[in-house]
C-alpha cells in the first residue's frame, strides 16, 4: 500500500499501546472461540475465504489469510445447517441455494396441483402416498406434503416472500447463463400470486390454500 501523508484517511488504522487484535469465531447459540490474536497489527473486516477453509482480514493496508482447521469451522457451519457441501468457487454456494429452492418450489406446486386433481377424481389422501411415493412420481415434497394435507398440518416455516425472492433470483441466474427456466418461472408466478393474496409473511403452506381456492375443494375433506 502507498501511504499518503497528506491524507490521514488513507493511513491504515493501527493498535494503540497495550491493545491487541483478537479473531473469534462463533456459531448461532454456540460458544465463541478465540482463534488468533496479534499485538503488532490491527486486523479487521473478516470474511470467509472462497474455499471456506479460512478467513481473510484487512490489516496495515494488506490482505491477511488466516487458515483454520476444518474441525474449527465445521461447528460454525453446522449451527447454520446440518447439510454442508463444498460447492467450489465464490458464488457457487449461492447458485446451489437458488437451484435447490427452485426445485423444492416446483415439487411443491406440482404435487399440490396433481393431488387436487386426484381428490376431485375420487381418490383419497390416505391412499395417495402408496401410489405416488412407491413409483416414479416420488419426490421429497410429496412424501412430506400429502400426509400433512389430511390434517392441514404445517410442513415448513419458510416465508412465502422469501421463496418469491429466491425464485426471482433463480430466474435472473438462468437469464445470465442462458438456461431455460420456463417451468420455474410459471411456479414463480404462482407463488407471487399467493404472496399477493395471503401476504409475504405467510409460510409456504399457503400455496395449498391457494390450490384449494382455485380448485373448489378442501384437502382435509379427502383424508380417507
Amino acid at each position: 500500500m502507498t501511504e499518503h501523508a497528506d491524507d490521514p484517511q488513507m493511513v491504515p488504522r493501527s493498535l494503540s499501546p497495550g491493545q491487541r487484535s483478537e479473531v473469534w469465531i462463533a456459531g448461532v447459540g454456540g460458544p465463541a472461540e478465540l482463534v488468533y490474536f496479534a499485538d503488532v497489527v490491527l486486523l479487521e473486516a473478516p470474511n470467509w475465504s472462497p474455499d471456506g477453509r479460512g478467513l481473510l482480514l484487512h490489516g496495515d493496508g494488506l490482505l491477511w489469510r488466516l487458515g483454520l482447521r476444518s474441525e474449527r469451522i465445521r461447528p460454525v457451519l453446522t449451527d447454520i445447517s446440518p447439510n454442508i457441501v463444498y460447492c467450489g468457487g465464490v458464488g457457487n454456494g449461492h447458485a446451489a441455494k437458488l437451484v435447490q429452492n427452485a426445485v423444492a418450489a416446483c415439487n411443491r406446486a406440482i404435487t399440490l396441483e396433481c393431488v387436487a386433481a386426484a381428490c376431485k377424481s375420487g381418490l383419497t389422501l390416505d391412499k395417495m402416498p402408496e401410489v405416488v411415493n412407491r413409483s416414479a412420481g416420488w419426490n421429497g415434497g410429496a412424501e412430506r406434503i400429502i400426509p400433512a394435507l389430511r390434517t392441514s398440518s404445517p410442513t415448513t416455516d419458510f416465508q412465502m416472500g422469501l421463496m418469491v425472492k429466491d425464485l426471482r433470483l433463480a430466474m435472473d441466474l438462468g437469464n445470465q447463463v442462458r438456461a431455460p427456466m420456463m417451468i420455474a418461472n410459471a411456479v414463480r408466478g404462482l407463488f407471487q400470486i399467493c404472496a399477493n393474496e395471503k401476504g409475504p409473511a405467510q409460510n409456504l403452506d399457503e400455496i395449498a390454500r391457494l390450490i384449494e381456492q382455485q380448485g373448489g375443494l378442501t384437502f382435509a375433506d379427502y383424508a380417507s
